[in-house]
């Protein structure tokens, strides 16, 4: 969970969510997609980690491993099951990142709208009366 200092650029966050989930839209997860799958996953996690870096959110960012940017070997049958494996594996990690990005927008969101709620809270008791009610 972020903590009370983390709050990050929710557009930001949408953007990227946006960007990991139009890298598997429409791609057939087979061993010609495994190039463009694993460097996208790469990129993206790059760019994720470069925004939550020196927040509590870094650490937790950690557990999405780097992969090996899939070279296209062709048309052989292992290089067909090596990258079939690797699109996969790529595009499985995408979802879950894309996951993580919505459970942190959500998570920033809600924490936005309490403090927002809060001080309007504030703003309303000060502005009672003195007196009885």
């Amino acid at each position: 969970m972020a903590e009370e200092g983390d709050m990050l650029d929710l557009g930001r966050l949408l953007r990227l969510k946006g960007t990991v989930e139009s890298a598997v839209s429409g791609v057939e997860i087979d061993w010609m997609a495994a190039p463009g799958l694993t460097e996208s996953y790469n990129r993206i996690l790059d760019e994720v980690r470069g925004l939550v870096e020196g927040t509590s959110l870094a650490e937790e960012l950690e557990r999405f491993p780097e992969i090996e940017n899939y070279r296209e070997r062709g048309p052989s049958p292992r290089a067909v099951a090596e990258g079939g494996s690797a699109a996969k594996r790529a595009a499985s990690l995408l979802g879950q990142l894309a996951g993580w990005l919505d459970g942190l927008i959500q998570e920033q969101t809600l924490d936005q709208r309490l403090k927002y709620e809060a001080e309007e809270r504030v703003k309303l008791e000060r502005r009672k009366r003195p007196g009885f009610s």
